[in-house]
Formats: C-alpha cells, structure tokens, sequence
C-alpha cells in the first residue's frame, strides 16, 4: 500500500531488544572419525537450538572440518535471538557451547524472580549431573537408598522455603 513503511530487518531487531530480547553467538565445535558426521552433527544441533522454546531466530555458519591426528573437528557459530536472559542460559547449559558472546543489550536487568529463576535452573542441572553421576557407580540396593535420600531432601527443601517466606508458600499452607 501506498505510505506504508516496511521495518528493516535491523528495526526488527531492535524492538526485540527494547522488549527484553538478547542477541548472542554460541560457538560449538565437533570431532569425529568421520569427515561426514562432524558437519552433519553441527547442522542437526543448529536446527534443534531454533526450536528450543524461546528462541526467536538462529542462524548458524559452519567452518569446514580439518583432520587432526586421525580425527575430523569442525565448528560452529550460531547467532541466537532468545526471548530473555533465562532462555539464552537455559540454551547454553544445555547444548554446553565451548563459548558465549552476548552482542546486544549492553545492558540485562534481571527481576529478583527472573534471577532466582535463572539460578534454580543452573541449580537444578548441576543436581541431576551430579545425581547421575552418583548413581552410575552404585547397586541397585545403593540406587533405592540414594532415591529416599533424594526424596528427604526434597522434603526439607519445601519446608525450608516455607519457612523462608517463598512467594506462594502462605497460600499453600492455607
């Protein structure tokens, strides 16, 4: 239509980051015995970040892959536009990029529930490696007394947060 302005893809952009949304570049990198399977493997992971929940845009470029030593390694750099914080770091804990740049805001100002929020995801994750971890070396009898020992915790847990005054915790003991 006639008088009708178009926005640039950069104005585009823009309102997304005045609306809290953050521009990064994750790099990851891959090694295989197969020349193929590097590549392959960093187009798939590429592909799987874009639909992370989220996640607004991605596009990635992948190097071309060189032999060392009998192995193929190449990488990838992914420019990633996340819908928060939260989002770019629960993407980076889970695809464990081998590096992060945030490009844009200059600035991220986290709510005190959007910090917790961020640092009980990091918590989490950190618990279940640890939980696997454990539990990799046990017995079956070990694996059913950890389970109850888990279960404990997460009892108390509760309870802490109740007495710590945790938004919601009134209401739950009404």
């Amino acid at each position: 239509m006639a008088g009708e302005s178009r926005q640039t893809p950069e104005d585009v952009l823009d309102d997304a980051v005045r609306r809290g949304a953050i521009v990064s570049v994750m790099y990851f990198d891959v090694s295989s015995n197969d020349k193929g399977t590097v590549q392959a493997a960093l187009a798939e992971l590429v592909a799987k970040i874009n639909k992370e929940p989220g996640i607004i845009a991605t596009a990635g470029e992948i190097s071309e892959p060189i032999e060392f030593e009998g192995m193929w390694t190449s990488g990838a750099e992914v420019t990633l536009l996340a819908k928060s914080f939260a989002v770019l770091v629960a993407v980076a804990i889970h695809y464990g990029p081998i590096g992060v740049e945030v490009m844009r805001p200059d600035k991220i100002v986290l709510s005190l529930g959007e910090a917790q929020g961020v640092l009980l995801n990091i918590s989490q994750i950190g618990q279940e490696f640890a939980q696997y971890a454990l539990t990799q070396a046990m017995g079956e009898s070990e694996k059913e007394e950890f389970k109850k020992q888990q279960a404990a915790r997460i009892a108390m847990g509760k309870k802490l947060l109740e007495g710590a005054g945790a938004p919601g915790a009134q209401e739950e003991n009404k």
